[in-house]
Order: C-alpha cells, then sequence, then structure tokens
C-alpha cells in the first residue's frame, strides 16, 4: 500500500552529501585540466604540498579552464560558489536548500 507524501521522510542532513559533490566537481576540473596540459601530469605526481597548493589549487584550475574554453564571467568559478555557499558551508539559505 502506498502512503501519502509525509514531508519529514526529507528531513535529514544533506549538506554533508553536499560536500562529496564539491569534491568530486575539483577533481573533475583537475582531471580536466591534466588532460589539456599532459606535460603537467609528471610535474603534479611529483609535487610537494606547497608546489601542488600554487601550480594546481582548485583557483588556479578553474581559471586555466575558464581560459581555454573562453569564459571570461567565471563559469565554474559561480557552479563552485554556488555548492560551497548554498550546500558546504552553514548558511540560511543552504539550510532551506538542502531541507
Amino acid at each position: 500500500m502506498l502512503r501519502p507524501f509525509r514531508s519529514n521522510w526529507l528531513a535529514g542532513y544533506y549538506q554533508k552529501a553536499f560536500v562529496h559533490v564539491r569534491d568530486i566537481l575539483e577533481t573533475y576540473f583537475l582531471v580536466d585540466y591534466l588532460r589539456s596540459n599532459p606535460a603537467k601530469v609528471a610535474i603534479w605526481k611529483k609535487a610537494d604540498k606547497r608546489q601542488r597548493a600554487r601550480e594546481f589549487s582548485p583557483m588556479r584550475n578553474r581559471d586555466e579552464l575558464d581560459k581555454r574554453s573562453g569564459y571570461i564571467e567565471g563559469a565554474r568559478k559561480a557552479a563552485y560558489d554556488l555548492i560551497s555557499e548554498n550546500a558546504s558551508h552553514a548558511t540560511y539559505r543552504g539550510f532551506h536548500l538542502t531541507t
């Protein structure tokens, strides 16, 4: 027997799931950047923490990919910020969005 829709079935803490979505997005951007710059793969593999932060930060990857694609408005940053602000960090809008 089907039960009627009940809003409390949606109760839960979904923001933790969005942290994983953000990580997947960052990983996708990194892989896309390395695919476009195959010579950088060896550098990335051997880089220490400081070099990785300087040359392969999520922000730098997004900017380089946007340049490659001709996006001047920062489309990748906008997607990342949407997830960060509304789902990964504690904000009223984020709580409303994910509950």
